[in-house]
């Protein structure tokens, strides 16, 4: 574990006076920054597919879609009702390679 998540796990523990408090741990954390990463790609295609003159409103389109996949759990958890998790998670794979094959042809 790195040194400054030790040191904040300590202080806190000693702050509220229980050892077995667990804040987040660096798993978290690198899931924080995968999550950052993953954005930053993402805005860096969304300038390099734009249009002279159409940044902004692929921008805009962008973070709405993006903020509409915060969704996706809670639509899986309804859609689980229907069918099982295992096809939900093979439909969103299908769904992540066709967009894969998209961005490609578009990147040539």
């Amino acid at each position: 574990m790195a040194p400054g998540v030790r040191g904040a796990r300590r202080a806190l523990q000693q702050s509220i006076g229980d050892e077995s408090v667990q804040p987040i741990g660096e798993d978290r954390l690198g899931n924080v920054q995968m999550g950052g990463l993953c954005l930053v790609a993402g805005l860096l295609e969304v300038q390099r597919l734009a249009p002279q003159g159409g940044l902004g409103v692929l921008t805009s389109a962008y973070y709405a879609l993006t903020y509409l996949g915060f969704a996706a759990p809670y639509l899986m958890t309804l859609a689980s009702r229907a069918t099982s998790y295992v096809m939900l998670l093979v439909i969103a794979s299908g769904l992540a390679v066709l967009t894969a094959g998209v961005v490609t042809r578009g990147s040539r």
